[in-house]
């Protein structure tokens, strides 16, 4: 904002444009590193159709013109993915690249950070039967203790310079969101009461303990089976939404302005917002992208551990399984997938190519099988 303010660029209530001007930015980048990305794993032809379906899903999506995280964090897993694969001469450099762009997008949002959380697992059973590996990986591990103190030495110096006093005791912890997952009347999703119930009380400590036994009241009322039928709707919750829960949540257009003198307004608006005439077309346009890259992901997930790229095949795999995991866990929302979709179009590149190797196979076997032509 100073610098808008300095270069005079946006006035007045215009000024939050600066903030989508680097949110349409950072999604540019995305769209492109996707591509980028899947070129290094297949065929660039492939790679271009993963940024085509990288451009129709989150590309278009309106959540770029909310100044909220989910957009500003849609750059970090994609980055670190392609610093990590990219060759480099100096290989422990991707490393530490890789580790502190992951670090930084986990205080942004936290789902930015299971990336690397595969990345370090899968090196660390690599590590196991190659020795050189382990030093890279100790020295990854290293710039995220670094990284991790000295943003929070960073956000400490700025609230003392800036007059900021924080409040620990008013934090809510993991233990709150664990708690609101495990609500059957929200199936999983943000609940206002659960939010009124923790603030209720007045240290961290009584707080945590009372959304841990509320917890375990709700899964003892719940069942197995109830417990079951609750993650089920969290799956649905979580996976069912191509907008990503555009328009179901927020306020976002509570205040509506006139629009400016031109075509353009009118039609974009008539797309984007959920009374508008082609709104449906829209929501629907958008499923069919996100099964699509839901079901060619499926499909690049069968890739043999002899790819030669299986290591990285591997690392989105498990990012797949951390990201459902971590949702299933603890509050659910749509969104939440927002800002690792670009990983889930490089995975739908590497099933184009996992379908056409199956269907040149039975081609194969089924030419084998008919009866060789006589020759006259």
């Amino acid at each position: 904002f100073k610098l808008n303010k300095y270069f005079s660029i946006f006035s007045d209530t215009q000024q939050v444009l600066c903030v989508i001007t680097v949110n349409c930015a950072l999604n540019t980048l995305s769209c492109l590193l996707v591509y980028k990305t899947a070129a290094r794993l297949t065929r660039k032809l492939y790679a271009f159709f993963g940024f085509f379906l990288a451009v129709l899903s989150f590309g278009l999506s309106p959540w770029n013109v909310i100044c909220y995280t989910d957009a500003l964090g849609l750059i970090f897993p994609i980055l670190t993915l392609y610093v990590f694969i990219r060759p480099a001469k100096h290989k422990w450099l991707s490393y530490v690249l890789s580790a502190f762009i992951g670090t930084l997008g986990y205080f942004i949002k936290p789902q930015c950070f299971i990336l690397l959380i595969a990345v370090f697992l899968i090196e660390g059973i690599y590590a196991l039967s190659e020795k050189h590996l382990l030093k890279p990986l100790l020295l990854s591990l290293l710039t995220v203790a670094i990284t991790f103190f000295a943003v929070k030495a960073g956000t400490g110096f700025l609230c003392s310079h800036y007059h900021i006093q924080l409040d620990n005791e008013q934090s809510f912890g993991i233990a709150h969101f664990w708690m609101m997952g495990l609500n059957p009347e929200k199936k999983g999703v943000y609940s206002a009461e659960d939010v009124r119930y923790s603030r209720s009380f007045v240290t961290a400590s009584e707080r945590t303990q009372a959304n841990i036994a509320v917890g375990k009241q709700r899964l003892q009322e719940m069942g197995f089976f109830g417990t079951l039928k609750q993650l089920a709707q969290k799956m649905l919750t979580l996976y069912n939404d191509g907008t990503f829960a555009w328009g179901k949540e927020g306020n976002f257009l509570q205040t509506v302005f006139d629009p400016p003198n031109t075509k353009a307004a009118p039609f974009l608006r008539s797309i984007y917002y959920p009374d508008g005439s082609r709104y449906l077309y829209f929501t629907t346009f958008e499923q069919f992208i996100w099964l699509m890259i839901l079901l060619l992901g499926a499909a690049g997930l069968f890739s043999s551990f002899s790819h030669k790229h299986a290591k990285t095949l591997n690392i989105l795999w498990l990012t797949w399984i951390g990201l459902t995991v971590f949702e299933l866990l603890f509050e659910v929302r749509a969104r939440y997938l927002y800002t690792n979709v670009p990983l889930f179009c490089v995975l739908a590149v590497v099933g184009i190519e996992n379908i056409r190797r199956l269907f040149c196979r039975i081609t194969e076997k089924l030419s084998a099988r008919l009866p060789a032509k006589k020759s006259v």
